[in-house]
């Protein structure tokens, strides 16, 4: 019985003199981080190509114009385009307010996307499992099993094909998603 008390109100060993537990980063802090930093910096140094394009010629059209765009790709009226989504609105709103040009703010967009995707996925996965090293086997598993060729189409998550295409909306609403499952995820285990 004193065995049990003691350990459960007194710290022994080398945290006794600091008080406690020190704080240690996630396994997924680390590797996340890590895995952030590399894939924004490579985003960065890829040149722009194939859909980059289009995307930022949605934001150019947003600003311009934010309550009617022209069409993104042809001297047209925009109204019915599916590039025209929440996202690409609040990315016009940037760009007018702060000056940059479309393709400024695409790139601008690549580390918060995946910010938001990658803290989405830790999210996710915590609400699966409290492994401390699932978060990163699950990003491991997002990123390879797609493959090693560069595909450039938006969605497409593949370790290669991310250095193309976190600036596009996509890649923040997948993210979202993982957020989402996660939220329904804690809800479904909550009280009713």
């Amino acid at each position: 019985m004193t065995g049990t008390l003691l350990a459960r109100g007194t710290a022994h060993g080398a945290t006794a003199l600091r008080g406690g537990n020190r704080w240690r980063p996630s396994p997924y802090l680390v590797f996340g981080g890590l895995f952030w930093l590399v894939m924004s910096l490579a985003f960065w140094r890829v040149p722009m190509c194939c859909d980059f394009g289009q995307h930022a010629a949605v934001v150019e059209r947003l600003k311009d114009n934010l309550l009617h765009p022209a069409h993104p790709m042809a001297d047209l009226p925009g109204e019915g385009s599916a590039y025209y989504s929440p996202y690409a609105v609040v990315q016009g709103l940037f760009a007018k307010v702060t000056g940059l040009a479309g393709w400024q703010v695409v790139k601008l967009a690549g580390p918060l996307n995946l910010l938001v995707l990658l803290t989405g996925i830790g999210r996710f996965v915590r609400g699966l499992t409290a492994r401390p090293w699932a978060p990163v086997l699950a990003l491991c598993a997002m990123v390879l099993l797609w493959g090693t060729r560069m595909a450039w189409w938006s969605g497409y998550l593949g370790l290669m094909s991310m250095t193309g295409n976190l600036g596009y909306p996509s890649t923040f609403a997948i993210g979202l998603a993982f957020w989402a499952w996660a939220w329904a995820g804690s809800l479904a285990r909550g009280p009713r």
